[in-house]
């Protein structure tokens, strides 16, 4: 599966208005934003890798979408990490 079929994917479950893109050695890694109802964007971050037979993997800021893009692309939740602030991070340390 090309990158661009992942992405017309995603986008008919999620509305995500994809952005910019990499491309390394066969790999892709797309940016793309989710609006939020308070106004801001969440992102989200796929890699692509079309010569493993479309591996997919993410990362988003999007508490609504997170387990939603992780059933999608994995086919269930059993795989979801939640996002956390970096604020957060400093308190674990």
């Amino acid at each position: 599966m090309s990158v661009l079929k992942v992405l017309e994917l995603i986008t008919e479950k999620i509305p995500v208005e994809w952005d910019r893109y990499v491309e390394d050695d066969g790999s892709y890694s797309v940016y793309g934003w989710i609006e939020r109802s308070d106004g801001k964007r969440d992102f989200l971050l796929i890699t692509v890798k079309e010569d493993l037979g479309t591996y997919v993997s993410f990362v988003t800021s999007s508490a609504k979408y997170s387990k939603a893009l992780t059933e999608l692309i994995h086919g269930d939740t059993s795989e979801h990490i939640d996002c956390k602030k970096v604020e957060d991070l400093y308190k674990e340390i």
